[in-house]
């Protein structure tokens, strides 16, 4: 992991306001609220978000790397948290995973621990609880559970920096886990994925090598199914990469990634081909050091956008996907001090992605809650007629219209219609208007949250 003094010197110098909105294009409008902090312990270097106490609202576990513990906040699902409770692990822990590695419906909490080169194994009780910890000797690297061998029981991959491999141990069903088997990686092996790269069901791992001469690179081990895996294949990133993250940005169904760098200030995306090959990087520009990176619809747009801990600036940043392996401008929304680690989730359960930001400088000990108040891009689904005479009137149904008009407005082809009826956040009824030119044209929906998709119409004589 990477240390507090490797950080940059300086901080950029802006004035955020308390919600950032930023759009691209005709894509939703992207905003936070003003974040929110929750003490943690010393020095938190991963954070992870799922139900731990079986209530239906998410709850909060980061890891601790001063004091050797990881953090449980119970959420309220409102978007706020209680008060810390600490659970011991083995020194330095500076990753953290969430699995029900003894099969028992109940989460229970995994950590790498960069001081005792090990894994920290945590069973959950089910009720926000976990009993003490049991110790697995490792290397210094993050870790991930997956199911490798396809018998339902939660396996580990993890990383071993110093001798550039994985190793894979397989479940056994009740916490414990058979011998390691470890496989090459490229040089300096930092942060692990799973997914599906060639499209056969068997899952994959993708590792980011931050050793590999002027370049980082991606290996990428395609998985048999059998709990074991190929030789590597190496495609270049970013120089030197910190994260990376599996989503289909340019949705075509295949798995891409997009890889975090330290010093490159930007995040390179790789295109999936479907076969476990990807198209050569494209970078898009961050403006500061990538710590962690997570994937998500933030705009609710149905397009995957990214997410990062920039934390030399003391903000997350935000970068919108155009849905075709593109992204935007970047969007930045003040966190703590030093967000050195980053989750998404519904944490008040309005629907939306919201973002929890670890932020680990010196002192801060605390995690930043970013709520997304950003407003649904509207959606067209119908059209009470496919054609209809100047001056008619039409419905148009669909979702996020807003529950009253406001700035909003119709348009057919270019012209905007002038006269509404009634507009709800599901339907809408307008006339169509009276200089439309005749013929097809495409009806669109535009509001503060963006604007729609076309919708055929037809304007008769």
């Amino acid at each position: 992991m990477q240390q507090n003094s490797i950080r940059s010197t300086f901080l950029a110098l802006m004035v955020l306001t308390a919600s950032l909105v930023v759009g691209v294009g005709s894509a939703a409008a992207l905003s936070f609220a003003a974040h929110s902090d929750f003490a943690t312990g010393a020095r938190p270097t991963a954070v992870a978000s799922g139900d731990l106490n079986a209530d239906g609202s998410l709850d909060l576990v980061t890891a601790n790397y001063n004091d050797s513990t990881v953090s449980v906040l119970l959420g309220d699902g409102h978007g706020g948290f209680g008060l810390k409770t600490d659970f011991a692990t083995a020194a330095s822990p500076y990753r953290i995973v969430l699995g029900d590695l003894n099969c028992d419906g109940k989460p229970d909490l995994v950590t790498s621990n960069g001081g005792a080169g090990s894994v920290s194994i945590l069973l959950g009780n089910g009720d926000g609880t976990f009993a003490a910890r049991t110790d697995i000797a490792t290397g210094s690297g993050s870790v991930t559970v997956g199911d490798f061998n396809g018998d339902a029981k939660p396996d580990l991959a993890k990383i071993n920096g110093g001798a550039n491999t994985v190793s894979i141990f397989l479940g056994n069903g009740d916490g414990s886990f058979a011998v390691k088997t470890d496989y090459g990686t490229g040089a300096g092996p930092g942060e692990i994925v799973l997914g599906d790269f060639n499209g056969d069901a068997k899952q994959d791992l993708a590792i980011d090598n931050f050793n590999n001469a002027a370049n980082g690179s991606v290996s990428i081990l395609l998985g048999n199914g059998d709990g074991t895996f190929a030789a590597k294949t190496d495609f270049a990133t970013c120089f030197n990469p910190t994260s990376l993250v599996v989503s289909d940005f340019n949705g075509d169904g295949e798995q891409d990634l997009a890889v975090g760098s330290l010093d490159l200030f930007a995040v390179s995306v790789m295109l999936g081909n479907g076969d476990g090959t990807f198209a050569a990087k494209t970078d898009f520009a961050v403006g500061d050091s990538t710590y962690a990176i997570v994937a998500g619809d933030f705009n609710a747009d149905g397009r995957q956008d990214l997410a990062m801990a920039t934390g030399d600036s003391n903000v997350v940043t935000c970068l919108l996907g155009n849905g075709t392996g593109g992204f935007g401008a970047k969007a930045v929304f003040a966190a703590g001090d030093g967000p050195y680690a980053i989750s998404s989730g519904d944490l008040n359960g309005d629907g939306r992605l919201d973002l929890v930001a670890a932020d680990e400088n010196s002192g801060a000990n605390n995690v930043s809650v970013l709520l997304n108040t950003s407003l649904p891009r509207p959606r067209i689904t119908g059209l009470s007629s496919a054609s209809a005479k100047r001056g008619a009137t039409i419905t148009i149904t669909g979702t996020g219209f807003g529950a009253s008009r406001g700035p909003g407005f119709v348009k057919f082809g270019t012209t905007k219609s002038t006269q509404y009826l009634s507009w709800s956040k599901t339907r809408i009824r307008c006339r169509v208007p009276a200089n439309a030119a005749f013929g097809g044209l495409l009806i669109r929906v535009t509001t503060k949250g963006g604007v729609s998709a076309g919708k055929s119409f037809r304007v008769k004589r």
